[in-house]
């Protein structure tokens, strides 16, 4: 990758969308928009296991869910929890020890949590993969779920659904940390074109009306400063981009 030129395209984050309807059955407020007010990961065990045995009706099987991740098996969100109890990323300075780095007090404590959620709390689907996850949310099936933002379009299109959305959780006592990263565009620079190429990741990734459309459109987040009017601007996202831009960098 040395000496490659590489353009921000997109970006993401996580947060945690509820099913308005399931809370209100089970009696749990709603939880704010507000980045100073967020739930903690034990906050969430507590409600997603209260939603969960109300909407159930206490029948022995499981139709409804407490709670889920979107990208359930993968590092990319999974690794903010023991990053949150302050564990690190799981290697070392040399980028390639994992000895004393992925296996912690704090990673060994934050993949516990995780295996409770399925095990002990029982209080998350077994045996699903990324692409199934926001369709059970969609379908009204899961109280809690924390995941990417460019779940927002199906959740809209999902018919009967009530969904709010709030920060990303972290644990009690421990640091904020959410997940974030994406494409970008890269140049090889031993092509023969380079200064062309140059000149059209400059056209996808600097052009404010491309980016502006690409994000309304597609729904994936964009490196890019117009995506912060486009929240403030429209009613979806609630006027404010805090929740969306707490580690963001932006091409212009």
């Amino acid at each position: 990758m040395e000496n490659f030129i590489l353009f921000p395209w997109e970006t993401s984050t996580q947060v945690l969308f509820y099913n308005k309807d399931l809370f209100r059955r089970a009696g749990v407020p709603e939880p704010p928009m507000d980045v100073t007010k967020r739930l903690t990961w034990e906050e969430v065990v507590e409600i997603a296991r209260k939603v969960q045995a109300v909407a159930n009706e206490g029948k022995p099987t499981t139709e409804f869910w407490g709670f889920t991740f979107d990208q359930v098996s993968r590092l990319y969100q999974i690794q903010a929890l023991p990053e949150s109890l302050g564990g690190g990323s799981g290697v070392g300075p040399d980028g390639l020890t994992f000895s004393g780095y992925m296996n912690n007090e704090a990673w060994v404590k934050a993949m516990q949590f995780y295996y409770d959620l399925f095990n002990t709390w029982q209080i998350s689907p077994k045996g699903l993969t990324p692409e199934e996850t926001p369709t059970l949310f969609s379908s009204g099936k899961v109280g809690i779920f924390v995941g990417g933002t460019w779940n927002i379009s199906m959740f809209m299109a999902a018919e009967g659904l009530e969904w709010g959305m709030a920060p990303h959780p972290y644990f009690e006592g421990g640091e904020v940390m959410t997940p974030t990263g994406s494409w970008h565009l890269g140049i090889n620079p031993k092509s023969k074109h380079v200064e062309q190429a140059v000149r059209f990741a400059k056209f996808l990734a600097l052009n404010d009306e491309l980016m502006r459309d690409w994000f309304r459109k597609i729904g994936q987040l964009v490196a890019n400063k117009v995506m912060i009017d486009v929240i403030k601007e429209d009613p979806m996202y609630g006027g404010s981009p805090t929740i969306f831009t707490e580690r963001w960098f932006f091409t212009s």
